[in-house]
């Protein structure tokens, strides 16, 4: 698994874009905001990672380890997150347009006002998650695992979908 010491740090007086350990405050690496556009960093770990507004467009973030990461108002149009482990992760008002989240764990994520629109959420585990106000229209949602999920009116679902049917909990 990479770690922060695998990635080149930027020069000096560039802006960084710095990942910190929530939990032990410890810098795992920082970056040129503009280097994790595209960026490779399938199976990083990135356990309580502040990402907060962070531009991840294209971003390979395929089994990485993502578990209780701040990713409010992250930016991860076309992102690849199969089998990503996203477990009570924040992606507040996230952008995951486009995102493949195969297989990935979203168990006790909140995504709150996030939008998942055309997203493959193909046997994603969403269990307990926080899905109010998101929007997943023409999200791909076979075999996802939606046992109480949480969603209000705002929510948006792809056409057919029936969430309760799922296990989802109206609130």
């Amino acid at each position: 698994m990479p770690r922060a010491g695998d990635f080149p740090l930027p020069l000096e007086g560039v802006p960084l874009f710095e990942i910190r350990n929530t939990a032990d405050t410890e810098t795992l690496l920082q970056l040129d905001a503009d280097s994790l556009l595209g960026a490779d960093l399938a199976g990083t770990l990135l356990h309580g990672a502040n990402l907060r507004k962070a531009l991840l467009k294209r971003t390979n973030l395929q089994q990485a380890d993502l578990r209780q990461a701040d990713l409010t108002f992250a930016t991860m149009f076309e992102a690849r997150l199969s089998g990503a482990n996203l477990q009570q992760a924040t992606l507040t008002g996230a952008a995951l347009v486009l995102a493949d989240l195969t297989g990935a764990d979203l168990s006790g994520a909140n995504l709150h006002n996030a939008n998942l629109f055309q997203a493959d959420l193909t046997e994603a585990n969403l269990r307990g998650a926080r899905l109010t106000g998101t929007d997943m229209t023409d999200a791909r949602l076979d075999n996802a695992d939606l046992t109480d999920a949480q969603f209000d009116q705002a929510t948006r679902w792809p056409a057919g979908i029936d969430p309760t049917a799922l296990g989802a909990i109206g609130r």
